[in-house]
């Protein structure tokens, strides 16, 4: 006769070793991916940067003290700030009040992250200080019980995650999911969608896509077209700005004095 027991350990062994392979190829490709985007956004605002440049003088408002502002930046995750936590309990108490399977992973993260660990390691002073922060980071985790971070610290470490946990299937899963649904949301905003247009025409039918929806003047359709010319076939469009240059210096001499160019495009387009 079977242990039914030990059969369900073993199913949730294997699923788990399924779901981890999978979960290490989304956090990669998660890393590439956001890379990408950061590339294909930065391309975008200077499209849109250099096409406002065209009627920035037009667009001029009132100096003010008040007008200041950052764009915001891409970010998939939150960080965990562990300098600011004030534990309440002794590193051992954090430790015992967690699973089974959770205080054993972190013993292993501890032998390659404590202080007086690190000193016998022939490491240099930058992956010391990167695993003394982690090894605070991953007390911080087990008071805070975010497991799935822990499961992020191993995976830095090269550490091998053999447990058959029910509850780390759970979270491997629902990691799983939320890097998942993560990328999906990210390939509806326009810097992907610019990027991953091939046709010129959709390109620029975006870029008026993206004035309308911020209520930005619009420019000619035609001056756009003869910019995407120099910006999809040569390597700089230095040679559009000069064509455009005399246009330009000729509405900046009519600018009222006491006035500046409005907000950047890209600035308007993260505001929206």
């Amino acid at each position: 006769m079977t242990n039914s027991l030990r059969d369900s350990k073993e199913k949730i062994e294997i699923k788990l070793k399924r779901k981890m392979r999978e979960w290490k190829y989304l956090k990669e490709s998660r890393t590439d991916f956001t890379r990408l985007f950061s590339v294909y956004e930065k391309e975008l605002n200077l499209v849109l940067s250099e096409l406002s440049e065209y009627h920035q003088v037009d667009s001029s408002v009132e100096t003010s003290d008040n007008d200041c502002g950052k764009e915001g930046e891409l970010n998939f995750d939150e960080n965990l700030n562990s300098e600011d936590a004030n534990f309440e309990t002794s590193e051992n108490d954090q430790i015992i009040n967690n699973p089974p399977w959770v205080r054993k992973l972190y013993k292993k993260i501890a032998l390659q992250t404590h202080p007086d660990k690190l000193e016998k390691l022939d490491i240099d002073e930058d992956e010391k200080f990167k695993r003394e922060k982690i090894f605070k980071d991953a007390a911080s985790c087990l008071k805070n019980k975010q497991y799935e971070l822990l499961l992020d610290f191993a995976d830095d470490l090269d550490i091998e995650i053999e447990i058959a946990d029910k509850h780390c299937l759970e979270i491997i899963e629902k990691a799983i999911q939320r890097l998942s649904e993560n990328m999906e949301t990210h390939q509806k905003l326009v810097p992907w969608v610019w990027g991953e247009l091939n046709e010129v025409v959709q390109r620029i039918d975006l870029i008026f896509y993206i004035w309308e929806s911020i209520g930005e003047k619009i420019i000619p359709r035609e001056v756009v077209e003869d910019y995407m010319e120099y910006y999809e076939n040569c390597e700089t469009t230095l040679e559009w700005k000069n064509k455009h240059a005399k246009a330009q210096q000729i509405r900046i001499a009519q600018r009222k004095k006491g006035t500046r160019p409005g907000p950047s495009i890209g600035q308007l387009r993260r505001e929206k």
